[in-house]
């Protein structure tokens, strides 16, 4: 059972549908990655396919961590589940 606390229009809006996290410069901590979010609110609006969007914010050489806010529907009924991505790609250079 999920439990959320009745919102507002504009508090929906600002609810993050997708966020980015990567290493602090000293390598001790993860961090939110600034800028690297989608917001419910731009879905439809600058956003159409959040997911898409989503992959094109990650690095081509470097490690991420993110957070997805997926719905999705089967024959039974509409389901959300929060998924955790752990992304690491490496590009030999040579």
């Amino acid at each position: 059972m999920k439990v959320r606390k009745s919102s507002t229009q504009d508090e929906v809006k600002k609810r993050k549908k997708a966020v980015l996290f990567c290493l602090s410069e000293d390598r001790k901590k993860i961090i939110v990655e600034e800028g690297k979010q989608i917001l419910v609110g731009d879905i439809g609006e600058t956003v159409d396919d959040p997911y898409a969007c989503f992959v094109k914010l990650l690095p081509l050489n470097d490690c991420r961590y993110g957070l997805y806010d997926a719905t999705y529907e089967t024959k039974e009924s509409k389901k959300e589940d929060l998924v955790f991505i752990f992304w690491y790609i490496c590009i030999d250079q040579s």
